[in-house]
Order: C-alpha cells, then sequence, then structure tokens
C-alpha cells in the first residue's frame, strides 16, 4: 500500500495490478500490467516498486506520479531456472532470493539497466524471500530455516537457525523477526545479535501459512488452505 494505492500481484494471471483503496468500502482497479507473472511486489517510498516475476525476472516501476506506473527496468536471468521470488532494496542494490540459486545482488544505479553484481550460494539454497537490517540481509531459507547474510566486505553467511516446517516468508518488527514456515505455523526469533539468532516462539495456524504482512506489532498470515 502507497497512500490511496494498492498494489497487488496476481501470480499466474494477469501480472500486477493497482487500485484506488481511498474509500476501502469500494475499491476500484485503475491499471493492469498484463504480465509478466507476477509472484510478489514491494514499495520502497513512493517512488519504486519491485514487481518480482519468479522465472522471468524482476521489474522495476516508477510510481512517484498520480497516473499509472511507469516500467523503467528488467532484470531477466539469462537461464531458465533462476526463481526471483523476492528481494529487499539497500541503496540501489536490490537482494533477490533466488529459490536454489541463492541471493543475487542487482545493481538498480541505472534503473534503466540493472545489472548483476554478485551471489551468494547458501548450500542448500531454497532462498524464498529476504529482508535488510542494519548491514545485514534475513533470509527465509526453505527448509533450511533462517539464514543471516552479511554484507560488510561482501556477501557471506554469519549464522543459520533450524526451524521446522519450510520457511517461506519473512517480515521484521524491530529486533524481532516472523518467519512463515507452511504447516508448521509462524515463528518469532530474536535478531538483535545478527551472529546469534535466538527462537523465541512458534503458534500453530489453520492452513498452511504461505505468506505473511506486518503493521505495527500486528502480523497477518495468508493461508495456503
Amino acid at each position: 500500500i502507497v497512500g490511496d494505492r494498492a498494489f497487488i500481484a496476481c501470480g499466474f494471471s494477469q501480472g500486477l495490478e493497482s487500485y484506488d483503496i481511498s474509500n476501502p468500502a469500494s475499491p476500484a482497479r485503475t491499471w493492469l500490467s498484463n504480465g509478466p507473472n507476477s509472484w510478489r511486489c514491494r514499495a520502497y517510498g513512493d517512488t519504486w516498486l519491485f514487481d518480482f516475476c519468479r522465472r522471468e525476472g524482476v521489474v522495476l516501476f516508477d510510481i512517484s506520479g498520480s497516473g499509472d506506473p511507469v516500467r523503467l527496468g528488467t532484470y531477466d536471468p539469462p537461464g531458465d531456472r533462476e526463481a526471483l521470488e523476492g528481494g529487499a532494496l539497500v541503496g540501489s542494490m536490490l537482494y533477490c532470493a533466488a529459490h536454489q540459486n541463492g541471493i543475487y545482488a542487482i545493481d538498480f544505479s541505472n534503473p534503466a539497466s540493472p545489472q548483476k553484481v554478485g551471489a551468494l550460494s547458501l548450500s542448500p539454497s531454497q532462498a524464498w524471500n529476504v529482508e535488510a537490517k542494519d548491514s545485514f540481509l534475513f533470509v527465509a531459507n526453505g527448509r533450511e530455516g533462517l539464514v543471516v547474510a552479511g554484507l560488510a566486505g561482501g556477501m557471506h553467511v554469519t549464522a543459520r537457525l533450524e526451524l521446522p516446517g519450510t520457511a517461506t516468508d519473512i517480515v521484521l518488527d524491530g529486533n524481532v523477526a516472523v518467519l512463515a514456515l507452511g504447516v508448521a505455523g509462524l515463528a518469532t526469533i530474536d535478531i538483535s545479535d545478527p551472529h546469534n539468532p535466538v527462537l523465541l516462539d512458534t503458534i500453530g495456524t489453520a492452513g498452511c501459512v504461505w505468506g505473511i504482512g506486518n503493521a505495527g506489532h500486528l502480523v497477518v498470515a495468508g493461508s495456503w488452505r
């Protein structure tokens, strides 16, 4: 959500959409990208929005104007196995969860021509989403739980924390990370020391928690079933 607009990633259908939500009782669709497939979208301020398209790369849109989003540039990996599923922006560098290929560092300093400038293999990978705090990345790493990667001196793994289920999404609230764990529900983790994350609690949920979002100190969980 950016102001009175909501941007919706519509998966393997229409791609990215935007809605006018100034009247929450009657949201109105104002724009439709008509592809590529849209897995997850993320806005930074009221200027940039990244659309993660899994096997079709990541697309950058300018949303600073009052009209439709303007497509600026795309990074589409040359291979057919790279699945870009989410990411976090640090300066002009977008750190993308590339599933079995770990983390990609993509330089967006030239928005019209983004370039991949680095990668970190998590071995095993399964990187579903990533959040950034200070000079660290916090990665939802599938069946491997949480991985913390440092950025100082180049990307490198600083800590791992095994978790039940499959870590498919992550949000941060101060020094707490919340992870979606699929059939295992949710986990909260103390990340005040990025070199030593500590499991605080887990909670079971109905269905399979696929994605999560947060506002204030609340977490909303999207159940697959």
